[in-house]
């Protein structure tokens, strides 16, 4: 309703840690394997909340140390909103109570967040439908140590094709593997008080 605003600060560069972390690179998609995260992403250190007719900035309590925040989205309601933290070795989803100025963690870092953005909000404010790590993943495959099946073959009939050239196709069947053990999630249900359950379509 354009009464209250949330103050997002960043960084103007990346950290060293940032730009050094590992990228893998399939499909278009840049990853970082260890975060189970989009390795480009842009991070907020952090929030605050205006009050937009008075102009009277509000300090977040309990915001994470170090925190690397980003996927921020509002509430249906727009009373509260949701946004993911980065650690070392994954994705959290968080919770930020507007009014209350006040923010709490609702999951541990096993989102998947290798496609964008991890989560979307339930209709009645209650809960929202998250993407998580599977339980049984597989290990990544690393390609240099792949010992190949054959030779790589390319053909082409002497056309010309207007096809787009696309960055970074899957060119053997680790690429394949491991494309598709970094997008596989299952989908869980986390209520906005830190409860989870599996998420059963009616």
């Amino acid at each position: 309703d354009a009464s209250t605003a949330v103050l997002m600060y960043r960084n103007a560069y990346k950290s060293i840690d940032e730009i050094s972390a590992p990228e893998m690179k399939l499909a278009g998609l840049r990853i970082n394997p260890l975060t189970n995260s989009q390795s480009r992403q842009t991070y907020f250190f952090n929030l605050r909340v205006l009050d937009v007719r008075s102009g009277k900035e509000k300090k977040i309590e309990g915001l994470p140390t170090d925190a690397k925040i980003s996927n921020l989205v509002w509430s249906n309601n727009q009373s509260m909103m949701a946004f993911t933290n980065t650690v070392k070795d994954g994705v959290e989803l968080w919770l930020l109570h507007v009014e209350q100025c006040k923010v709490q963690r609702l999951t541990d870092a096993h989102l998947n967040a290798n496609t964008g953005n991890p989560f979307v909000w339930a209709k009645d404010d209650k809960s929202l439908l998250v993407t998580s790590l599977v339980k049984d993943r597989k290990p990544l495959s690393d390609s240099r140590m792949a010992t190949p099946s054959g030779p790589v073959i390319t053909e082409n009939d002497g056309q010309k094709a207007q096809n787009r050239t696309y960055q970074d196709l899957l060119k053997n069947r680790v690429d394949e593997e491991n494309f598709e053990n970094l997008l596989t999630s299952e989908i869980i249900r986390v209520g906005i008080d830190g409860t989870v359950s599996p998420f059963r379509s009616k």
